[in-house]
């Protein structure tokens, strides 16, 4: 799968949108991805675009697994990171769990389903 990766200079974020099956090797390469590219554009805050992916991860588990996996790159992920994901109660209840994780690891973490609430967050100053 090829790395699309946007930059966006004037509001100082990088996007990244998944589409497809996503299960927690799948979303750990993601973060090893979106970590290389925060060491190149420190400073840079974080937008991860889920809304066309199905996720496989649903268990409390995998979240925490996630959240330490974010954790090993604490160091190249200091601004704010937005997920964005779909309007419905399930992946909202998760994104909710996912974002304690993120939260108790020392992340400016957020999660939208509106695109533009999302850049208006990642563009608030921290």
């Amino acid at each position: 799968m090829p790395l699309c990766i946007k930059f966006y200079k004037d509001q100082d974020f990088i996007q990244k949108t998944e589409t497809g099956e996503i299960d927690c090797g799948r979303a750990i390469n993601t973060i090893y991805e979106l970590s290389a590219a925060a060491e190149v554009y420190k400073g840079y805050s974080i937008l991860m675009d889920v809304r066309d992916a199905a996720s496989q991860l649903s268990s409390m588990g995998d979240l925490l697994t996630l959240s330490t996996e974010f954790a090993k790159y604490k160091n190249v992920f200091t601004n704010k990171i937005a997920m964005l994901l779909p309007d419905t109660q399930e992946r909202v209840e998760r994104a909710n769990r996912f974002k304690a994780c993120m939260v108790v690891n020392g992340f400016q973490f957020e999660y939208f389903t509106d695109y533009d609430r999302a850049v208006a967050w990642l563009s608030e100053a921290s």
